[in-house]
Parts: structure tokens; sequence; C-alpha cells
């Protein structure tokens, strides 16, 4: 049987990268290029083991995906043992072990220049309640608290897999496609009053 550190020196930085994406704040890897029926493009890595981490196997070796998540991240393998801070196992996001401690190296919950438009620029809209689709990693939005349950209900026994695919496109996912778009530096932000001149 091959040690842990055969293994890992078995497996390069590159090919790493080149065969999967690591989301860091979801902690998920995805196939970046199909390698097989199982392993399709797009598809979530990995499967639960028996005492509930999760695990990648890559060529003829099973990894670890919270080692995998380091060597992603820091593009080296940690050298002590690793397991997760919230003692979630399968919660793979980047700063979820307790070799990190202290202030990491990197932004965390560093909101990005999207997320900033859309608090400026924000779309019109009768929403109420949203929640995240476990299938897409999407949000599912309602109007009613009875709809917001619905959606909620829906996600009852669906793997995340966080496809960020979207089966129809709305008239607001238009609108909020074109803020996307838009240079901030050439727009006049709404004003606060304006924002809420319409809440009774």
């Amino acid at each position: 049987m091959k040690s842990s550190k055969e293994k890992e020196d078995a497996l390069t930085y590159e090919y790493l990268t080149d065969t999967f994406n690591y989301d860091s704040d979801t902690g998920i890897f995805t196939y970046k290029v199909t390698k097989s029926s199982r392993a399709v493009q797009g598809n979530r890595a990995g499967t639960l083991n028996n005492i509930g981490y999760r695990v990648i196997k890559i060529g003829k070796y099973l990894y670890l995906e919270h080692r995998l998540a380091w060597f992603y991240a820091f593009k080296e393998w940690p050298e002590d043992l690793l397991d997760h801070i919230n003692r979630i196992r399968d919660d793979n996001t980047t700063y979820n072990t307790y070799k990190v401690t202290g202030l990491p190296k990197d932004p965390v919950c560093a909101v990005s220049l999207d997320a900033i438009k859309a608090a400026i620029f924000p779309v019109k809209s009768e929403y109420v309640y949203f929640v995240r689709d476990n299938k897409t990693g999407l949000h599912k939005f309602a109007t009613t608290y009875e709809e917001h349950q619905v959606n909620i209900k829906s996600n009852v026994g669906v793997a995340k897999t966080y496809t960020k695919v979207k089966a129809d496109e709305t008239q607001i996912d238009a609108e909020a496609e074109n803020i996307m778009k838009t240079d901030v530096t050439k727009q006049k932000p709404v004003s606060i009053k304006d924002l809420f001149k319409d809440i009774n």
C-alpha cells in the first residue's frame, strides 16, 4: 500500500488544476474536463467515504478532498494531519482546517465587484424571500411565504452540486446581467431615499 506521502508526490499541481475546478467558498471540486462516463465536465467530483470524509479518485489513488483543497489553494501539501475546525468532515472550504490559525493570508468574505454593483444598482422586484438552490447553487426567489416554503422543500434530499446553470432566464435576470456590465466609474448610484421610497 502506498503511503500518503508517496501518493501526494505522485500528483502534480498542474495535473490537479488542469483536471479540476475548486470553489474555495463552497469547498466543492468539479471536473474541468471529462475523464470518463463517471467523471464528466462540470459534475461534482468525489464521494463520501465510510467515515464521512470526501475523497476523490485520481488515477489509481484515493485522495482526501480537504488535503486536495489545501494543495489547490496553497500549491503545497500540508505537512501535518489536517482536519476540520467546524467538525463537519465534508466541508472543505479552504480555511476550515485546524492548520490555519490567526488571520489568513488571503482575503476572506471579500465581496466581488458584481456584488458591489448589485448593491449600488439593485434590480427592482417584488421578491421578499430567497433560498439557495442545492442543484444550481443559484438563488430561488419568492414573493410569498408559501412560495418560499415550496422552494425550501424542493431542496430536501437534493445533493449540493452547484452547477451554476439556470434553466429559465427571466426579465430580472436580463436586467441583472446588464447591471453587471455597468462601468461603475460612469454611473450615479441611487440614493438611500430612492431605495426605500416604495416601502410602506
